[in-house]
């Protein structure tokens, strides 16, 4: 091998040698400038996005045996959180706070999965409105709707139901319903949900309670 030849290779091998730490510097800048950032669980006051008040997280831990979940579900960023770390915060307007799809903010509720129901007689699952209240500065009637033209039709007022339980709805599927609220004021609204499974089959978890607090201003 001439000296030439010699020169020119190790010229070569130095060229890729410093073309690779380059690369691998960029992928790294890259990394580090570019990567997202997990997103973070909703928590505090809440005005605008899409998302479930209340999520049947069903998972079988061994055949025939679930172990359930309720959470909330963020559809924005695809991230369960804590129902009991969010308040949810609507304007009134001309009287009525909205909750619905189409307004800055919209909520749902979610019966869990098909594989999930498929074990439970009916294959719904039952939110109970345990109890309602009405607190702070408040105007209006206190009366409040909550309807989607399917499986959801409830009304009731927020300053007389109490503990009375007397309202609910049975739900095998996810929903976005349409929810008013006449008046302002801290709205308490506290829901059990409830399932009852084929025979050989066990839910652990339900009932349970979660609790919706909206702040109409």
């Amino acid at each position: 091998m001439t000296t030439g030849t010699k020169r020119r290779e190790s010229a070569l091998a130095n060229r890729k040698t410093i073309g690779a730490s380059l690369l691998a510097g960029v992928g790294a800048l890259a990394v580090a400038l570019g990567a997202p950032l997990a997103a973070q669980a909703l928590s505090g006051v809440v005005s605008e996005g899409d998302l479930d008040v209340i999520e049947v997280e069903a998972a079988e831990s061994s055949p025939g045996v679930w172990d359930v979940e309720l959470v909330g579900h963020d559809h924005g960023t695809d991230t369960e959180f804590d129902p009991a770390d969010v308040t949810y915060e609507v304007t009134a307007v001309d009287g009525v706070g909205y909750i619905a799809e189409g307004e800055a903010l919209s909520a749902g509720f979610s019966a869990g999965d098909e594989d999930f129901l498929a074990d439970l007689q009916g294959g719904d699952v039952t939110f109970t409105l345990a109890s309602a209240s009405r607190s702070g500065s408040t105007t209006g009637s206190g009366n409040v709707e909550i309807y989607d033209g399917k499986s959801i039709d409830i009304a009731f007022n927020a300053d007389s139901y109490g503990t009375s339980g007397s309202e609910d709805f049975v739900l095998s599927g996810h929903t976005h319903p349409d929810w008013e609220f006449h008046g302002q004021g801290t709205y308490t609204l506290v829901f059990t949900v409830s399932a009852t499974p084929n025979p050989g089959i066990t839910v652990n978890g339900l009932p349970d309670n979660v609790t919706v607090t909206v702040e109409v201003i």
